[in-house]
């Protein structure tokens, strides 16, 4: 496989595709961002992004990495999240470096906080235009496809921010953002920010959505080592691959196998019994997810 063919594979929506994404993405002629929020621990989904990330710069593209504190601080008013933050950006970093790049790679991918940008007097006129088109939480739960009898102000801030952010990122960082990295399963936040970028008179941009097993999305795998070895156990055979396939794509990017030798094992875990593949993926973890 190419590292085209990487990147494409389990995505299972590409909103606002247009006829040139292909070339444009496989000549490295993209700027691409993907925001995460903070926390403690590593998420499992974050090693899968990365392993897009790395098949991304390496045909050139660049990545803009959104530390969204701001957005955290909506979700737990946590006291201490300047340090969270730059802990977690400190992760980030170090799982980063296990790749082992050269510095030509490394400088394609630049790390920004959310609160670098989305505290200034622009970004916070932008958010009260855009609450104002449509008028009513009536009309953004419809939207977004949310509950108007169980929804919280954050339910609303959050989509409204995210629209924000991709426009307001190119402002902080003096460069044009053409895609964005998300799941499938926020396909209607995407919709969202196409549809309203255009209207406050913004380019809208392409979003990458990746598949993403259900229960990534619920309930996220945190790599904590003193716990996640009981939660695989819950695991349905579907989701195993998806650690199988993401595992095996790290040891590729890493090369710390030869092709052989994870073509072997990859035919080997197919063939074998559910409770076989949950001793497999505890000691791929063990052994190659470092953190």
């Amino acid at each position: 496989m190419t590292s085209f063919d990487n990147i494409i594979k389990n995505i299972s929506n590409i909103v606002g595709r247009k006829k040139s994404f292909n070339y444009k993405l496989k000549n490295g002629l993209y700027n691409i961002y993907w925001g995460i929020k903070v926390n403690k621990n590593i998420d499992f989904k974050i090693i899968f992004i990365l392993n897009k990330i790395i098949e991304l710069i390496s045909l050139g593209n660049n990545i803009i990495i959104l530390v969204a504190d701001v957005h955290t601080i909506l979700d737990n008013n946590s006291k201490s999240i300047n340090n969270d933050t730059d802990f977690f950006i400190n992760k980030l970093k170090e799982i980063i470096n296990s790749y082992n790049l050269n510095d030509e790679l490394t400088n394609r991918i630049k790390i920004i906080k959310g609160s670098d940008f989305q505290l200034s007097k622009e970004y916070l006129l932008d958010m009260f235009k855009l609450i104002s088109i449509n008028g009513s939480i009536k009309d953004y739960c419809n939207e977004l496809n949310m509950d108007i009898n169980s929804i919280s102000f954050n339910n609303i801030i959050h989509p409204i921010m995210q629209t924000l952010d991709e426009e307001h990122i190119q402002k902080s960082i003096n460069t044009t953002i053409d895609c964005q990295i998300g799941y499938s399963n926020n396909i209607k936040q995407y919709v969202f920010s196409k549809k309203h970028m255009s209207q406050l008179g913004f380019n809208s941009k392409i979003y990458l959505l990746y598949d993403i097993p259900t229960h990534f999305i619920e309930n996220p795998f945190y790599l904590n080592p003193t716990n996640y070895i009981s939660f695989i156990y819950t695991f349905n055979e579907k989701t195993l691959v998806f650690m199988f396939n993401t595992i095996i794509d790290t040891i590729k990017i890493r090369k710390q196998s030869s092709i052989e030798e994870i073509s072997e094992n990859t035919n080997l875990f197919v063939k074998l019994q559910l409770e076989n593949k949950y001793k497999i993926i505890t000691n791929l973890l063990k052994l190659n997810i470092n953190i």
